[in-house]
């Protein structure tokens, strides 16, 4: 399940940029989604086809004692222009038909040996016109619209930097010491600094048991809302063993950045939290922050 380290009370995440990204879509007569190039791909602009044997080369070296990648890192740009996009299908969805709902973060493989990486892959909640079955958070490929073409022509197959424990700005490999504050949160799931730390110092040195993870678009867009974060850096850690859903599961921890002497630090204060609750009451309820889903257990 995706955690949430707030400040002190890690916020596990809730990154954002305010205004990140002009929309595309927005002062132009729009045209129909037939009338756009017809991209086939993960939001990280990874062509569908590849995507199977993307994911099984990293299956077959899930058992590797030593995992190669620490930390992601995933550009406040990069961000915004994902959740536009799915924002833009999600509102444009046909009365009856799917409806975006979030994406689903994978692990893959390029080659055998080779560094592990993330694919991004759009969900929907699948309303079949038969007699099959009700499907929430599937994947899709298809995108057409100024905003996919935006975001398509800035991203390669798997552009999202993998990263030791020796970057720069990431902070939580340094256990702080120091005295947790409050954060005000309505949610549930939240995780502190000191918890957050304790997961990623489990991830270290045994195999990832994980393959995917599933993340709502309402929490997507809440990480949307702080006009100073400069991203997001994706943690790899370990639930415990007394966890009651995901006993010893490796697991994302999501942790935003500001830019601090021209680094991107890890930011551990409430300010996100705090602006994301002023912006949007219906946050306790719709409890956009830790809605994903670990696979294998929960996939799709």
């Amino acid at each position: 399940m995706k955690k949430l380290s707030l400040l002190g009370c890690i916020a596990l995440l809730i990154a954002g940029c305010k205004g990140c990204g002009d929309n595309p879509e927005q002062g132009n007569a729009r045209k129909t989604a037939e009338e756009y190039f017809k991209h086939t791909k993960t939001l990280n602009g990874v062509e569908q086809a590849k995507v199977p044997n993307l994911i099984k080369l990293f299956k077959d070296d899930m058992a590797n004692p030593k995992p190669d990648v620490q930390n992601f890192f995933i550009s406040r740009e990069m961000l915004s222009k994902i959740v536009a996009l799915l924002e833009y299908e999600k509102n444009n969805t046909l009365p009856g038909k799917d409806s975006t709902d979030g994406l689903r973060i994978y692990f893959a493989k390029s080659a055998k040996g080779a560094k592990a990486s993330l694919l991004l892959v759009s969900t929907h909640t699948f309303k079949p016109t038969t007699a099959q079955q009700y499907k929430t958070h599937d994947d899709y490929y298809d995108h057409s619209s100024a905003l996919a073409d935006d975001l398509f022509k800035n991203v390669s197959d798997l552009s999202i930097p993998a990263y030791d424990d020796q970057r720069p700005g990431a902070r939580i490999y340094k256990p702080s010491n120091t005295i947790e504050l409050p954060c005000n949160t309505a949610g549930p799931h939240y995780i502190t600094r000191t918890a957050a730390e304790d997961m990623v110092a489990r991830f270290k040195g045994q195999p990832i048991n994980t393959y995917a993870e599933w993340f709502d678009i309402n929490f997507l867009s809440g990480l949307l809302k702080d006009p100073k974060c400069t991203g997001v850096r994706i943690y790899l850690g370990r639930h415990d063993e007394k966890h009651i859903k995901y006993p010893n599961q490796v697991a994302f921890v999501l942790i935003p950045t500001h830019l601090i002497n021209n680094v991107d630090e890890d930011n551990f204060d409430c300010y996100t939290l705090k602006e994301f609750y002023k912006s949007d009451k219906s946050a306790d309820k719709i409890n956009p922050y830790d809605n994903g889903e670990l696979c294998p257990t929960n996939c799709n």
